[in-house]
């Protein structure tokens, strides 16, 4: 009887919250991913962040508490994190290039716009890559500098091999913020250009011109 006694409390101890199984590394991984997807931030931080006492200098696990704390608020704490990631994640560049657009927004946020534009700048012009000078462009127009955001859109239209529609579509809504309605209707126009059944390029030429057709295309440029 004693020992049946001691099973049982053997396993009620096993069963007991907090007295399960450690974790395995890739199984925290994937408890955090599940958390970010959720926006169940602490969660997913506090997934993270038992890979980091294990492995300080994991991308993914950086990446993921960097991600949480910046959606928590927490911008000049994720950036730490982010910088780590970033660092480590030189060999796969579409990765590279998703934490570096987490950086730049916690750099932004912490206050440190010059420092972010100067980065995803940089980063631009090392990899010279049409996604990493809309990102520039995006983040330098969402935060207030409007030149830097110009030279970034059109030298993602100069570069770009084949003209699409993304670039001249960035361009042009770029223009209007600014006012620059004639530059916004021309970007508009070689849009159209490119994709004439585009129905959201009809719709913004609409705003504009009375009749939308062919007469309005203009061949793009760089």
């Amino acid at each position: 009887m004693a020992r049946w006694m001691a099973l049982l409390m053997i396993v009620a101890s096993l069963a007991a919250p907090g007295c399960s199984a450690k974790k395995s590394l890739i199984e925290l991984r994937e408890e955090g991913a599940y958390y970010l997807e959720r926006d169940r931030f602490p969660e997913a931080q506090l997934a993270y962040e038992q890979v980091l006492e294990v492995k300080p200098e994991d991308t993914v696990a950086n990446y993921g508490v960097g991600r949480a704390l910046l959606a928590q608020g927490e911008s000049l704490r994720a950036r730490t994190h982010l910088e780590i990631a970033y660092q480590q994640s030189s060999r796969d560049p579409n990765l590279t290039f998703e934490i570096g657009t987490a950086l730049a927004e916690a750099m932004a946020q912490s206050g440190d716009k010059q420092g972010m534009v100067l980065f995803l700048k940089d980063a631009a012009q090392s990899r010279g890559e049409v996604r990493d000078y809309l990102l520039w462009g995006d983040m330098a127009a969402k935060y207030g500098d409007p030149d830097s955001a110009e030279l970034a859109y059109r030298t993602a239209v100069r570069i770009e091999r084949t003209p699409t529609v993304l670039t001249y579509w960035k361009l042009a809504l770029f223009y209007e913020s600014i006012g620059k309605t004639e530059a916004a209707t021309h970007r508009l126009r070689q849009a159209y250009a490119i994709e004439p059944d585009n129905p959201q390029i009809i719709e913004k030429l609409q705003s504009y011109f009375a009749v939308v057709g062919p007469s309005l295309k203009i061949d793009p440029d760089r």
